[in-house]
């Protein structure tokens, strides 16, 4: 962090060295990621020389820990925030962002190929476009809940079964790090599995140990990087719209969706996830409703207009009929 804020003041060939730096290592990651798949039949078929068939029920027993978790976090902890946040339920949000984008990244495998799914999805549920343009790409590159939990998991998996005692405080550090270390994670498919020896050496686990549960991770990867990258993408919306939502509750100065001094206050309240940041309590308002008629029924037709002072009370009736 201190070197990152020093290179601020740097020149402008010496911020052109550190991108072609940081370019040439995002290459050889995505070479290794290439090769991965050679390393993994490597393993797999070491394995099943060795052990046969039944050791396919060690990694199917991990893999279900993993999904476990995720699912966890997706169907309990997320809309346990979102409630937080807006004070209503929270599932519709949720399952509505689960279907849309969290399918799409289930297959894309990347964060980053499923930004424009995101912004599509935010625009659609009529969230603020200067909060969605901002936190739907910056969450690609840093929300990052599903790496947090595959970097937490296997890492303690391999304690276990290294025989390395693990108490509820070092679990409890070892899911921070792993979080702050999922920020760094590539969007690409497999990236998350790159740090895990990092979180292993919270444990003292060597190197090469740690880059055998690499191997491990990346032989139930294909199931596990889906899961990972769609609970990272389909949050990256939910926690916008939490945002928003939040934002509208506080300009309205009431629950979600009820008017601020009540029902018959004559303050009217604004729709939190609709009008989030798009308009305020106290603005002037033209509520317009359209509909479709045929030419007949337009011969009798008299719209129906409703004016109101400054507060709130009629001083014009509708034309044509009273409401």
């Amino acid at each position: 962090l201190a070197m990152g804020m020093a290179l601020r003041h740097a020149s402008e060939s010496t911020r052109t060295v550190m991108q072609d730096l940081g370019q040439a290592i995002t290459r050889v990651i995505q070479g290794v990621i290439r090769l991965a798949p050679l390393g993994i039949f490597g393993l797999v078929a070491g394995t099943f020389a060795q052990s046969g068939l039944e050791k396919l029920l060690d990694y199917a027993h991990l893999l279900a820990v993993l999904l476990g978790c995720m699912l966890f976090v997706a169907l309990v902890v997320n809309p346990l925030i979102v409630w937080t946040q807006t004070r209503r339920n929270p599932y519709p949000l949720v399952l509505t962002c689960l279907r849309e984008s969290a399918v799409t990244a289930f297959f894309t495998r990347s964060s980053a190929a499923n930004i424009p799914v995101n912004l599509a999805l935010a625009k659609r549920l009529g969230l603020d476009e200067d909060t969605y343009s901002v936190s739907i790409p910056l969450g690609a590159t840093i929300n990052m809940a599903g790496a947090a939990v595959t970097i937490s998991v296997l890492s303690l998996a391999a304690a276990h079964t290294l025989g390395i005692e693990v108490d509820l405080l070092t679990a409890i550090l070892l899911c921070v790090v792993s979080a702050v270390c999922a920020c760094g994670a590539s969007g690409v498919a497999g990236g998350s599995l790159l740090l895990i020896p990092l979180a292993c050496s919270l444990f003292g686990i060597s190197n090469d140990l740690a880059m055998q549960v690499v191997g491990v991770g990346f032989v139930i990867g294909v199931i596990q990087d889906s899961a990972e990258t769609a609970l990272n993408s389909s949050t990256d919306v939910i926690f916008t719209a939490a945002a928003c939502g939040a934002a509208g509750r506080r300009e309205a100065g009431a629950g979600w969706g009820q008017p601020p001094g009540g029902r018959r206050s004559g303050r009217p309240g604004l729709p939190p996830l609709a009008a989030a940041r798009k308009a305020m309590v106290g603005d002037l308002l033209i509520i317009a409703a359209y509909s479709q008629y045929s030419e007949a029924e337009l011969a009798a037709y008299r719209p129906v207009v409703v004016l109101l002072d400054g507060n709130n009370v009629y001083t014009q009736y509708p034309v044509g009929r009273r409401v």
